[in-house]
């Protein structure tokens, strides 16, 4: 390898060290994991598995882990749930965590957090071990009739695949309704798959809790403007009209509806005991940029907080033939692109959350 060619590589990784982990860029994740909590008290109230049978741990599974700090929360709450339920046995004393999310999740940043933070469950809670699995929850993460508990908090709005390539957006709220219809498709047959791996891997009166993003019209202004800024590069001949077209962000929205209806969940002897939309709330950073009057700590929390969204969806959208430090580079360009529209209209970036809230138990 050139000097050259390792200076590169050494510009690569270091850009890689300073973007922003989730940890510190998902308070709106955190502020609806607050709304979610009702909800896995319902899922630990209705669970109703046979606990004398079983003689291994008490297994509980998140799909969607992401680094740790809002899964340890919502993970912390469920394991005292379900120790103030099962007190009078010792069937909960050994907890088994299954910590689930994509290959590219950044797993050493979860690894630190787990051993070396206060906030872990790992350091607030004796008798609990946790191990980690690296891929899709749309497919079967464990063994048949094994887990007790799962959750997912703010993760099912991400497609498994790309359905079809959006014609002149990123974003398939923007997309033609022929496109708009495919996401949805796609969107219902992912939640079908993520039932049928789920129906598998619970055990009999096991339940599951999920929340994720519903209709976002409110907010389709803020996805609107990451588009804008990536066509702002493709304007300065940053990036090229073909990576512009790439840039297809796979999400799409689920309403109350689209998740209530029973036979969807009776065919895989499941039941559906609670679908509902949450209390809508406005963006954190807002929130707190209502209070502090900070422009330049907005700005920075905020596009912090779409970075570790949607960098990997642009980086992917880049032509191959570019090195990593150029994608690095390119992507940094975009981001410093995204403040400046950010800090001229910060009114714009006021938008809500809609999430909805589902338990199902085993039958």
């Amino acid at each position: 390898m050139s000097a050259q060619q390792m200076s590169s590589e050494a510009t690569a990784k270091r850009n890689l060290k300073m973007q922003p982990d989730y940890n510190r860029s998902s308070r709106n994740q955190a502020s609806s994991l607050q709304r979610f909590k009702p909800f896995i008290d319902a899922a630990v109230a209705a669970h109703t598995s046979d606990l004398t049978e079983s003689r291994g741990p008490f297994v509980i599974a998140d799909f969607g882990c992401s680094t740790g700090l809002n899964s340890s929360d919502a993970v912390s709450h469920l394991i005292r749930e379900v120790r103030a339920k099962y007190a009078s046995s010792q069937s909960c004393s050994s907890v088994l965590v299954v910590l689930n999310d994509m290959p590219h999740n950044q797993w050493s940043v979860l690894f630190d957090f787990l051993n070396g933070d206060q906030r872990s469950f790992l350091k607030q809670l004796p008798g609990v071990f946790a191990v980690t699995s690296g891929i899709s929850f749309y497919d079967q993460v464990l063994p048949p009739s094994s887990l007790q508990i799962g959750i997912s908090n703010i993760c099912l709005h991400w497609c498994s695949q790309l359905p079809t390539k959006l014609s002149n957006h990123g974003f398939s709220l923007f997309g033609t309704e022929k496109e708009q219809e495919a996401f949805r498709k796609q969107a219902a047959k992912d939640w079908g798959s993520f039932l049928q791996a789920r129906s598998k891997e619970l055990v009999k009166g096991g339940v599951i809790v999920a929340n994720f993003l519903s209709s976002q019209d409110k907010a389709a202004s803020i996805f609107d403007e990451i588009y804008k800024s990536v066509e702002a590069l493709r304007s300065r001949g940053v990036i090229e009209s073909e990576e512009l077209v790439n840039f297809n962000c796979p999400i799409c929205f689920r309403s109350v509806e689209d998740v209530s209806e029973p036979s969807q969940y009776e065919r895989l002897g499941l039941e559906l005991l609670r679908a509902e939309a949450l209390p809508q709330s406005r963006s954190t950073y807002y929130e707190d940029f209502l209070q502090h009057g900070d422009l330049d700590r907005f700005v920075s929390e905020y596009v912090n907080s779409c970075r570790v969204t949607c960098e990997s969806t642009f980086s992917d959208a880049l032509n191959a033939a570019r090195s990593e430090a150029d994608k690095a580079a390119v992507c940094a360009e975009l981001w410093v692109e995204h403040r400046a529209r950010v800090a001229r209209q910060p009114r714009l970036f006021e938008f809500t959350w809609r999430t909805v809230g589902v338990v199902l138990r085993k039958l």
